[in-house]
């Protein structure tokens, strides 16, 4: 399978500042989302709940969550965010994080809606075991040093959400996939592909077209270990790559379905911000002012 490299421009890393300096420690992507008015939008940046709490307890942090883009001139930069920017999901066992992106100049694509693969999609298109994976996000041996360097891992669909699974966040609702998960992947987009993906407008990702679409099946939450005995399992903490290897990586990565990531969007503080954007734009217009590109602004 080929993969179009605009895919990799989705994602973002995201680092802890310490005494020792920056510290990256998984992956984000961006996301953009209608207003509800003309063509209007605005967009976020979406990860793995886990992540924002691990950099939260970072010893030796600032108190802060950076994000390291690249530029137009693709050049890495870090801009920062205090950790109570982020929006969680309600539920405490799904781990999802959303964040407003405000106004930036960068280089990076947006992931739309219209790539999500809700229920309904899921059942139409025919997604379910067996179903070509990709994700692409941070390797930590190689983020890059003057720009991010994101990695595109692949695998495949191994079982469909049906009873929930137990991990050390509570008994989840999950795909589990067949894929060789590492540390820094956390929070990464994950694509369930029938064909190739091809570049929207405004650099946005597209779908290609039935019959061969690719949708967004979720998001990279983390893979099972093999603890001290081989019958016993444990979810490892991928928020911290550099940290020591205590398990073995028994290839079954956990991914939150991409409803969840709506559901967070949906939150009632992110969707009032959504609907204040869109009433001042209805007001622009009555007014005959000039409508503001909103698409990369969230306050």
């Amino acid at each position: 399978m080929r993969i179009h490299p605009t895919i990799e421009k989705c994602v973002v890393f995201l680092a802890s500042n310490t005494a020792d300096g920056m510290r990256l420690r998984g992956t984000a992507f961006l996301l953009v989302h209608p207003l509800g008015y003309a063509e209007a939008t605005t967009s976020y940046l979406v990860t793995a709940r886990h992540v924002v709490e691990g950099i939260q307890k970072t010893a030796g942090g600032d108190g802060h969550v950076y994000m390291r883009f690249n530029s137009r001139e693709l050049k890495a930069g870090y801009g920062r965010c205090a950790l109570n920017a982020w929006t969680f999901h309600d539920d405490d066992r799904v781990d999802v994080a959303a964040m407003p992106l405000g106004v930036m100049d960068h280089a990076h694509a947006y992931v739309p809606l219209s790539m999500f693969a809700t229920d309904k999609v899921v059942e139409e298109q025919g997604i379910g075991v067996g179903t070509q994976l990709f994700f692409p996000g941070l390797f930590v041996r190689r983020a890059g040093e003057e720009q991010n360097l994101p990695i595109v891992r692949f695998g495949n669909i191994a079982a469909m959400p049906g009873e929930r699974i137990k991990t050390k966040w509570g008994n989840l609702e999950a795909y589990l996939v067949e894929a060789r998960s590492i540390g820094g992947l956390s929070g990464s987009p994950v694509f369930a592909t029938l064909g190739p993906v091809w570049i929207g407008k405004n650099d946005e990702l597209q779908i290609a077209g039935n019959p061969q679409p690719t949708f967004l099946l979720g998001l990279v939450h983390g893979h099972w270990d093999t603890v001290d005995v081989p019958d016993s399992d444990s979810l490892a903490d991928d928020a911290f790559p550099f940290s020591e290897p205590k398990s073995v990586n028994m290839g079954i990565g956990i991914v939150v379905p991409a409803k969840h990531i709506q559901e967070t969007l949906d939150q009632p503080y992110l969707s009032s911000q959504r609907d204040a954007l869109r009433i001042k734009l209805e007001k622009d217009a009555e007014a005959n002012l000039p409508v503001a590109d909103l698409r990369e602004l969230g306050e």
